[in-house]
């Protein structure tokens, strides 16, 4: 049964607070939702290609399935799914930058910095041509990786 159905049928009968879920409700919709923390716990290490664990990330996630279903309006329109995915990949993302020690800033420069030797790492291993073994052709080639790299950082 589809969760919008699930609370279609919950909310008859109760009222518009968002804590108006009984206990066993709540149990119910944690049950129904674990594979939806451990769908967007694999998500979220494979998009940002994390060496974390993925049973911690889905530890993080479960935080956040808990947030969500404290927190959820039955009276609303959205979806217990969908209002509860945000709240997991949230508590994720959360837990991920509070294990780490360094600042923001310096975190983001980092990041940059991959990104930038990743690309690099990708010009370098482009097939030498008999025409890109001359001097201006190595000078534009470097100019334009330069140029690149500038984008990907600014965007």
């Amino acid at each position: 049964m589809s969760s919008r159905r699930e609370f279609d049928t919950l909310r008859r009968g109760m009222s518009t607070s968002p804590f108006a879920l009984t206990a066993v409700e709540r149990e119910q919709l944690v049950k129904n939702h674990l594979a939806l923390v451990r769908t967007i716990a694999a998500n979220v290490q494979k998009k940002f290609n994390l060496p974390v664990p993925l049973d911690d990330l889905i530890s993080d996630g479960h935080t956040g399935l808990m947030e969500a279903v404290n927190r959820f309006n039955p009276a609303e329109a959205a979806s217990f799914s969908t209002f509860a995915g945000y709240r997991i990949r949230g508590a994720i993302i959360d837990a991920l930058r509070r294990s780490t020690l360094l600042p923001r800033s310096v975190y983001r420069k980092l990041c940059e910095a991959r990104t930038a030797n990743e690309y690099l790492q990708s010009v370098a291993d482009e097939p030498v041509t008999p025409e890109s073994r001359t001097l201006a052709a190595r000078a534009e080639r470097v100019e334009g990786a330069i140029a690149d790299i500038a984008t990907v950082v600014m965007l």
